[in-house]
């Protein structure tokens, strides 16, 4: 299967990433929930609950906080990063067109939000290949591999999506 290099979802430099990446979730939750009370839309925030969340193994309530930071600031990149790496990684099998739809929509907001971050080009061609939309996972793998030409994850993704794709045999 096509497949990525990180799992790992970024957290934003404020409202408690500090905290989150030491691992001290307890402060970090300490800290989110103050930041949430003294600005309830708050990005950043939002967006740290969500990491916090995914690395307690609560993918709903971090899906439910990316939504929301990036419902509220649609043109930062990394909400949609960290929503399109939980849906592949937690909800990839989900039913219904609208579903896919959406899934797909995030993944390409977050590499428009940021072209030049690879693994967002690296997810969205693992959703496309996954979605057996091979011609648009080969153009997007080549994407990648052209802004990091020595990352063997967009190279090896790119050779499945050719495979799968009838390109090459």
């Amino acid at each position: 299967a096509a497949k990525h290099g990180s799992k790992v979802p970024i957290p934003c430099p404020t409202g408690g990433a500090e905290e989150l990446a030491l691992g001290n979730t307890d402060v970090a939750a300490m800290l989110l929930d103050h930041a949430l009370k003294l600005r309830p839309a708050n990005p950043e925030a939002l967006l740290n609950l969500g990491v916090m969340r995914e690395q307690q193994g609560r993918p709903d309530d971090a899906m439910r906080s990316y939504s929301e930071a990036y419902a509220l600031e649609p043109s930062a990149a990394q909400a949609p990063h960290n929503l399109c790496n939980l849906l592949l990684h937690h909800y990839n099998a989900v039913s219904g067109e609208a579903a896919q739809a959406e899934h797909l929509s995030v993944c390409r907001r977050a590499v428009a939000n940021d072209p030049s971050r690879v693994d967002s080009h690296e997810l969205l061609g693992v959703l496309y290949t996954n979605r057996m939309l091979y011609g648009e996972a080969v153009s997007t793998f080549r994407r990648a591999a052209a802004l990091e030409p020595n990352l063997g994850g967009a190279g090896n993704n790119l050779i499945v999506a050719l495979q799968r794709g009838g390109y090459i045999s």
